[in-house]
């Protein structure tokens, strides 16, 4: 009886480690050479539970899924060191450009990116460097009537495919004919315009042109000195954070 009650969870235990090992293997998404590499030890797995050696079959299957785990932990650090890095090159160039407003009333022609770099796995890796492109026509637009009561935020987020949680942007106008954020080109975003107390006054979806001789995806910086609006130029997505990198 002891015997039969052991065969019987041998199978089923490994039966679970064989369909855990599957799901591992059907969601990595890493270089195909390592998937199928994972498949080809997932099928020895299989030989060995079909000729009961078990204890191989646990060995083979323990090795397995703690290799997956490992890489898993070691991409995630890995992505969130790439996505730590551009987000703090973005931060510090922008940084510059509202220290030279504050001290000139206006943005510089060209951004300082002394010393920054940019890491994007469909560009390399490099020092970073800006585009200058007039994007005046990229800018959301404030009507009368939403200011007619007062300042009002503007809360929008960009939409996109990717799975992820969205970033959500703020912008604060108190005065007409104020000229809103300025959207990457091409981008479309989810907004609402809500007055502080009150809550939303209108709300929807707006599409950035893309100004004339504009390029996209170069995986450089895109620059307007006339707004000091500057972006990555990279559609591909954050991995860490599953937002395109335009989008923050």
């Amino acid at each position: 009886m002891g015997k039969v009650v052991f065969s019987l969870a041998a199978v089923a235990a490994s039966l679970l480690l064989l369909l855990a090992s599957f799901h591992a293997a059907s969601r990595y998404e890493g270089p195909a050479a390592v998937k199928f590499a994972a498949l080809a030890l997932q099928a020895v797995l299989a030989a060995a539970a079909f000729r009961r050696s078990w204890v191989p079959a646990f060995f083979i299957a323990g090795a397995f899924i703690l290799t997956l785990f490992g890489y898993d932990m070691y991409r995630d650090v890995s992505l969130k060191s790439v996505s730590g890095r551009n987000r703090g090159t973005l931060g510090e160039a922008r940084g510059r450009l509202q220290t030279y407003f504050a001290e000139h009333a206006r943005y510089p022609d060209t951004p300082d990116l002394t010393g920054l770099e940019l890491s994007l796995r469909q560009h390399g890796t490099g020092a970073a460097e800006a585009d200058v492109t007039d994007l005046s026509s990229c800018a959301f637009r404030f009507s009368d009537t939403d200011l007619s009561r007062g300042p009002v935020v503007l809360r929008y987020s960009y939409l996109s495919p990717e799975e992820g949680h969205p970033y959500v942007h703020e912008h604060t106008a108190d005065k007409a004919g104020y000229p809103g954020p300025v959207i990457f080109p091409g981008a479309s975003i989810s907004y609402s315009v809500e007055l502080p107390g009150v809550g939303p006054l209108r709300s929807g979806e707006f599409t950035a042109p893309e100004p004339e001789g504009f390029e996209p995806d170069t995986g450089r910086l895109l620059y307007d000195p006339g707004s000091g609006a500057l972006f990555i130029n990279c559609t591909h997505t954050d991995k860490y954070k599953g937002v395109r990198w335009s989008g923050i």
